[in-house]
């Protein structure tokens, strides 16, 4: 079998020509939502990686496309390390909810001078910032095994769903790219937090003499994750992250699961939906937002 446009040798179960880029199937699905439509072009080099980023949002097929002619993995780092840096924003909309006006601290001198909390800013944003760091690291093992679990549970499905040899370095190259539009569902997250959280007042609380939290505060910064209001919150919160790893993202794999192995588009799809209904069970599990 040949290609029509190019006259190049074809197996009767490509669906596209790699010569040429000619498309020879064009399955019902692809017919019905243009959005799932292979992007039929000449391919001649590499895009930049923001343009790259530029057509995941707006096309993601022309994308993945040129992504799998020349897979690199900076736009996956570069998408790891912007959602970390991020999601330590969670930790300053924590800190910044607690209403610590009327706690004394010592400062200085021996007995120390008892000032209020919020008069040494400073001080305030030292515990900012640390509050920052320490939510970047979390955020580092959140991404690290939320990211690592779909890659590998998309990889075990599409490789028996699919058919497929897996193509190990290249496929981690191009599946990572599809993580892109995480930065806007993270950035979602915390503007969610941000709105919704309530903000706690520690109470007047002298801690002049100590740097132990007294339990007033330790349960004033607990109603922050489990009172009624702050629940609502974080289950909108986890929503949001739902729709998109476990909903949009699938369907971007599936794009890039077809683009790289020329495989069926309804199949790529379908392998998805599985993984991402299996992952929004297991993360509804972990998440104690949804059972109070």
């Amino acid at each position: 079998m040949r290609c029509p446009h190019c006259g190049n040798d074809i197996l009767s179960t490509q669906f596209m020509c790699h010569v040429c880029n000619t498309v020879l199937i064009v399955e019902p699905l692809e017919r019905r939502l243009p959005f799932l439509q292979r992007h039929e072009e000449k391919w001649r080099k590499p895009m930049p990686m923001f343009e790259r980023f530029k057509w995941i949002l707006l096309d993601p097929s022309k994308a993945i496309w040129d992504v799998v002619h020349k897979p690199t993995g900076d736009g996956g780092i570069f998408t790891f390390f912007m959602n970390v840096l991020l999601f330590g924003l969670v930790g300053v909309v924590l800190f910044n909810k607690l209403d610590m006006s009327q706690v004394l601290v010592g400062f200085g001198g021996t007995p120390p001078v008892p000032l209020h909390y919020t008069d040494l800013p400073l001080t305030m944003a030292l515990h900012g910032l640390g509050m920052y760091v320490m939510f970047v690291v979390i955020g580092m093992l959140y991404f690290g095994i939320l990211w690592g679990f779909l890659s590998i549970a998309h990889g075990i499905s599409s490789k028996y769903t699919l058919n497929i040899v897996p193509k190990w370095r290249e496929q981690s190259a191009v599946m990572a790219w599809p993580f892109f539009p995480s930065l806007f569902a993270t950035g979602l997250y915390v503007a969610v937090l941000a709105i919704g959280l309530p903000t706690r007042s520690l109470g007047a609380i002298d801690m002049t003499g100590t740097n132990a939290l007294p339990p007033e505060a330790i349960a004033a910064i607990g109603e922050l994750f489990f009172s009624a209001r702050s629940l609502s919150a974080w289950i909108v919160a986890d929503v949001v992250q739902i729709a998109f790893y476990f909903g949009y993202l699938s369907i971007l794999i599936a794009i890039a699961y077809r683009e790289l192995y020329d495989k069926s588009t309804t199949k790529a799809l379908i392998s998805a939906i599985i993984v991402g209904i299996i992952g929004a069970f297991v993360y509804v599990l972990t998440r104690s937002s949804f059972f109070g």
